[in-house]
């Protein structure tokens, strides 16, 4: 496994936005295709990369808004171990069949410990989930995906949720090159599905989005 976590996330250009009254800004069909492929086949060894499901899947740690701003229907994130923080009893008690945790160490203790042979573990949100997971020292890729809001579909949002300035200030975390991206860090499934002709710029409905990878500078 691993020994690192890593954080999946889309945020505006002009804000660093990520929420919107408990739901997702935006809906960009490319850019939720790209986060259920890196988070299913990150890390798997490219022998492997041809076998759906992979046979030991990645885990998902999320908060319980994030749980519960997924349509039922979509969960549990399929092909991944879902990982849930509530510090609510009562929530672990009326869902008796979800991996439930009070804390996000509990959780990426968790992962760690259960020591697939390849599997990778990634934070999916919410805000105060990513900020705890950036000031860990164990902390390796951040996948963000930058999307350039169109003026016409700023009109009545109100953004209420944003990344954490432990991201935002730029002294933790350096942007990887595009040309590394491509051919190290992402899956050859994920560069063929999502990011044609190796442009990591996609136009659809009016947004523009780049997928950028950001690392921790001392890695």
């Amino acid at each position: 496994m691993d020994p690192r976590i890593h954080l999946v996330v889309a945020a505006a250009s002009h804000n660093y936005a990520i929420g919107s009254n408990g739901l997702l800004p935006w809906r960009l069909k490319g850019d939720m295709l790209f986060f259920q492929l890196i988070t299913t086949y990150f890390g798997i060894p490219p022998s492997a990369l041809d076998t759906a499901p992979p046979n030991t899947p990645n885990y998902v740690i999320m908060g319980r808004r994030t749980w519960e701003s997924i349509p039922s229907k979509f969960r549990p994130l399929p092909n991944r171990t879902n990982l849930i923080l509530s510090r609510n009893p009562d929530f672990a008690r009326n869902n008796p069949s979800l991996l439930t945790f009070a804390t996000l160490d509990a959780a990426i203790a968790y992962a760690k410990g259960s020591k697939p042979a390849t599997s990778s573990i990634f934070v999916i949100g919410g805000a105060s989930v990513y900020a705890e997971a950036l000031a860990r020292p164990d902390c390796g890729y951040v996948f963000y995906t930058n999307v350039q809001v169109p003026q016409h579909a700023l009109e009545g949002i109100k953004f209420d949720v944003f990344m954490p300035a432990e991201f935002m200030d730029g002294s933790a975390f350096r942007r990887v090159a595009d040309e590394e991206v491509l051919s190290t860090i992402l899956p050859r499934k994920v560069v063929a599905e999502c990011c044609a002709g190796g442009d990591l710029t996609v136009s659809e409905n009016g947004f523009q989005y780049e997928y950028q990878v950001y690392v921790r500078n001392n890695l």
